[in-house]
């Protein structure tokens, strides 16, 4: 583990950086007006997507990227630290993890049983007041992708494989977590 002081970091390219980082730690990425597809597809190109932040007073450029960009928490024009448990739902998305962790509505649905999992899997959108007036959604959308299904058990690896595909996911299973798994 490296433990660093509050540190703001240039990055000449999203590229630049290889992992999550956790800490005190802003990575710093600029880019030109417009850019900001390519921009959101180098994040999403990374597989990690626990929050993203925008400043921005541009209304247009905020829809185009909110609506492309693969991580568990949006926040723009604010800051990015402290979601408020309970009406806050914070998670991340692809290699930074799936689901709410910290609060809100769904947070108990992410311990229910499998035959309460389709319920987690599909589109939802409501509104989660803060206590300080701000506005925050929750969203969850059943978005195609890759899905690694990891179970011991071979009957419940197909179940949860089944409910996958049938949201038009790829589905790749595996009795452990294992290093040669590919993609």
């Amino acid at each position: 583990m490296i433990l660093c002081p509050p540190s703001i970091i240039s990055v000449d390219s999203i590229t630049d950086l290889q992992g999550e980082v956790f800490g005190p730690v802003l990575h710093i990425a600029t880019y030109k007006a417009g850019d900001e597809a390519k921009v959101v597809n180098a994040i999403n190109e990374t597989g990690y997507g626990l929050t993203f932040g925008m400043q921005s007073r541009i209304d247009t450029s905020i829809e185009a990227v909110t609506a492309t960009v693969n991580v568990g928490n949006v926040y723009i024009n604010r800051d990015q630290i402290g979601a408020v448990v309970g009406s806050q739902p914070f998670g991340g998305h692809g290699l930074s993890g799936t689901g709410p962790k910290a609060g809100g509505p769904l947070y108990l649905k992410a311990f229910l049983k499998k035959t309460d999992w389709e319920d987690n899997l599909k589109a939802v959108t409501f509104d989660c007041p803060g206590p300080s007036g701000e506005q925050n959604k929750y969203s969850q959308s059943a978005k195609k992708g890759k899905v690694l299904v990891v179970h011991k058990d071979s009957t419940i690896r197909e179940e949860l494989a089944l409910i996958a595909k049938s949201y038009g996911n790829t589905v790749k299973m595996a009795e452990t977590l294992t290093q040669d798994l590919e993609d």
